[in-house]
């Protein structure tokens, strides 16, 4: 992370049941090789984009969860209604990783809190809107 309050700020919301690292997108393949492939691991990205940087890891992955997708400059499409008032944004890029992670078979759903009620990509998809 750039600075240590923005670090904090990212691990603000991660369970004291894992063992937190801020690693550099660069860093997660050699960090994932370190690990057992039946160990559960949490990973969290600013972009759905940056999965792409992980198609070999995902292919053993279970699920993918996507929480929230904030609103970047390279944002050209929008959701709406996800949990409480969340609103979702995706870039080109991101629709297009989503879409082979989903055609690879790998189970893409959202939700941002527990409570949450779990959504696949392809109705987030059949839902998103162009921004104008």
């Amino acid at each position: 992370a750039v600075s240590e309050m923005l670090a904090e700020i990212m691990l603000m919301g991660i369970s004291d049941a894992y063992e937190p690292e801020i690693l550099t997108t660069s860093a997660v393949e050699s960090f994932l090789s370190h690990h057992p492939r039946d160990e559960n691991v949490l990973l969290v990205t600013r972009a759905a984009e940056n999965l792409a940087l992980l198609q070999e890891q995902l292919s053993l992955a279970s699920a993918v969860n996507i929480g929230n997708c904030s609103r970047k400059e390279a944002s050209s499409y929008v959701f709406k209604g996800i949990g409480v008032g969340q609103t979702l944004y995706f870039s080109e890029k991101d629709v297009e990783v989503l879409d082979d992670l989903s055609s690879k078979g790998i189970k893409t759903v959202f939700q941002q809190m527990p409570t949450d009620k779990e959504v696949q990509w392809q109705q987030i998809k059949e839902g998103l809107k162009r921004i104008e």
